[in-house]
């Protein structure tokens, strides 16, 4: 889990004209994907207007190899593991901040014990923009995964942080902290640690990041991810949802993201169940307009679907607590509304 800035939602791409502004600077960029679940699209969505960040020349260094003096031989060996899974799974590009940061990396241990950090709620790990790793005595080999992606997508550029699919800076706030880390866990579970397990709404926050990228195109999301690109996904969610549901979905995913991690005063129980609803509402309009592009019929159309509410939540639960967020129907009716073209 991240270890930055906390809190506000407000962000660099809320204001229109600035995203046109940043555009015209971006090279295009058309990418293709493969997509492995039982709602899979045929065809891939490539928008050749969809224009991505440049990598930074300050990025483009051609290190490529890991030469870290401050690294123990047991955290070098995990370290040397992941690397090569790393490489093995995602292209050249992807790799770019991989190795700008590993080599200054610094693991820390904490050597308080479990019980404590369960009564302080504190995470089994961190990962710092100023190149850290703190985990605790009982972290496992998933959790220092889960922070080397951290690591291997997250760069500093004017007093901004970048991180994968989140933006933080005292500036702007921080935004997309709960899509970002399920789409870590996404990446950490499909790759590295297939059987780790993880807190219910990282669980939760892992499969609707798979959802998304299922909906985008899984290489595009990658790509991005490693480019700490959040804009290009903003903007292709954009094109299928338009600019205000993309920003609901990210707000509400931050939203149910801090409910549950810190339970904190002012969020409401009442408010979680209406981010748990835009979420399912935003998924299912993005993956109906991804169905228009192709020409299935009705019964393939109706396997797509079924794939996707299969993956989409009707209630959730945590701990000895059950949120009742759809029933069946109400899932299905918006399915419908979406079907049929109408403004829900």
């Amino acid at each position: 889990m991240n270890n930055y800035i906390q809190e506000s939602t407000s962000v660099i791409i809320n204001n229109l004209p600035i995203i046109e502004t940043l555009l015209a600077s971006f090279a295009t960029i058309v990418l293709e994907g493969k997509v492995n679940k039982a709602f899979r699209l045929r065809k891939e969505y490539n928008n050749r207007n969809l224009l991505i960040f440049e990598m930074p020349e300050i990025i483009k260094e051609k290190v490529r190899e890991i030469n870290n003096n401050n690294i123990t031989e047991k955290h070098r060996k995990e370290l040397l593991r992941f690397e090569r899974i790393f490489k093995y799974n995602f292209g050249d590009e992807c790799l770019d901040i991989f190795y700008k940061n590993i080599n200054s990396l610094k693991i820390y241990v904490n050597n308080e014990n479990t019980k404590r950090l369960l009564i302080a709620n504190r995470p089994s790990g961190s990962y710092s923009y100023k190149n850290e790793i703190t985990l605790n005595s009982k972290s496992s080999n998933a959790t220092l995964y889960h922070e080397l992606l951290h690591l291997s997508s997250t760069l500093v550029e004017d007093d901004i942080i970048y991180t994968g699919f989140n933006q933080q800076s005292y500036k702007y706030g921080d935004y997309g902290r709960g899509l970002n880390e399920g789409y870590t866990e996404h990446l950490n579970k499909t790759y590295f640690c297939k059987y780790s397990v993880s807190a219910p709404y990282y669980e939760y926050l892992r499969d609707m990041a798979h959802v998304l990228e299922v909906i985008l195109d899984n290489d595009f999301m990658q790509k991005c991810y490693f480019k700490a690109d959040m804009l290009s996904v903003c903007n292709r969610l954009s094109f299928l949802v338009g600019e205000e549901d993309t920003l609901k979905l990210i707000k509400s995913l931050d939203y149910i993201y801090y409910f549950f991690k810190r339970k904190d005063h002012f969020l409401q129980e009442d408010l979680v169940l209406d981010a748990f609803r835009e979420v399912n509402r935003i998924l299912i309009k993005a993956f109906m307009e991804r169905l228009k592009k192709y020409n299935y019929n009705e019964e393939e159309e109706n396997i797509k679907i079924k794939g996707l509410l299969e993956y989409l939540k009707e209630n959730f639960y945590s701990g000895d607590k059950t949120y009742y967020i759809h029933d069946t129907v109400d899932l299905k009716e918006i399915v419908e509304k979406y079907r049929e073209n109408k403004h829900i």
